[in-house]
């Protein structure tokens, strides 16, 4: 079975003159983000969709902030070049905004991602201590 994709926002891009919607989808090598921009006024004028792929190992923390009225993905990575494409990045971190009918698909995603995270770092360890 395929995981699911977490379909995501970001709003406000380039001081509000645009959006981004996309979806966020876990692959082999890790996350990748399919996203498009349109303009903030009439939504007509589109970039096309562009993909990011942030593989497991530039990865550095997931966060999932629930609120009332808003849900939050905050993906920081070990690199800022890893993200540099997606609007709204700084300092290699990027939020992604969630609908709320979305967000056991997005707990899922971020359980998933640090279960391989996890993982990954035990088969360093494990390679460490076969290298002693």
């Amino acid at each position: 079975m395929e995981p699911p994709s977490l379909p995501f926002f970001i709003p406000k891009v380039y001081e509000g003159l645009a959006k981004a919607n996309g979806v966020a989808r876990l692959t082999r090598m890790g996350l990748a983000l399919e996203f498009e921009l349109k303009d903030g006024f009439f939504g007509m004028l589109k970039s096309g969709v562009r993909e990011v792929e942030i593989p497991i190992d530039d990865l550095a923390g997931l966060e999932l902030r629930t609120g009332w009225f808003k849900t939050r993905l905050l993906i920081r990575t070990r690199r800022m070049v890893t993200v540099n494409k997606v609007p709204g990045s700084r300092g290699g971190a990027i939020e992604l905004g969630v609908a709320r009918q979305d967000r056991m698909l997005a707990q899922t995603l971020v359980s998933v991602l640090r279960l391989q995270l996890s993982e990954r770092e035990l088969e360093k360890l494990g390679r460490s201590a076969v290298g002693q």
